[in-house]
């Protein structure tokens, strides 16, 4: 479980700030600035998710299916903290955009892997 302390941190840094009322929220005027925020956010989320599956030596399903179970966990958070957002947390709504920028977030994550990291970071 060691290895995905950078995933669960960074995943109540994500809670943390999805529930931070809508009232203190600071209103961008650049609406794209929301959405990259929150491809950045399940971008990390979802590379640390990729270190955490690939390390851990448990099961050996999620090690060698790593790329999907990071990206199907990343998705399934990002869906959560939008319901989250509409049903929990004071002032806030759940945005399908906000989720489609998630979404594409844990993807890019997927190309970074591919075209960065796999030979460098991912040997055993």
């Amino acid at each position: 479980m060691k290895y995905f302390t950078p995933a669960f941190l960074w995943a109540l840094v994500i809670l943390w700030l999805c529930a931070i009322p809508g009232q203190d929220i600071p209103n961008w005027k650049l609406l794209s600035f929301d959405k990259a925020g929150h491809a950045f956010l399940f971008f990390t989320l979802t590379i640390f998710l990729f270190w955490g599956f690939f390390k851990q030596k448990r099961g050996i399903f999620f090690q060698k299916y790593f790329l999907p179970a990071s990206i199907v966990v990343a998705i399934i958070y990002g869906g959560a903290t939008e319901l989250m957002q509409q049903f929990w947390f004071e002032n806030r709504k759940a945005d399908i955009l906000d989720f489609f920028a998630n979404t594409v977030g844990s993807i890019l994550a997927l190309a970074v892997y591919f075209f960065l990291l796999k030979k460098k970071l991912f040997r055993d």
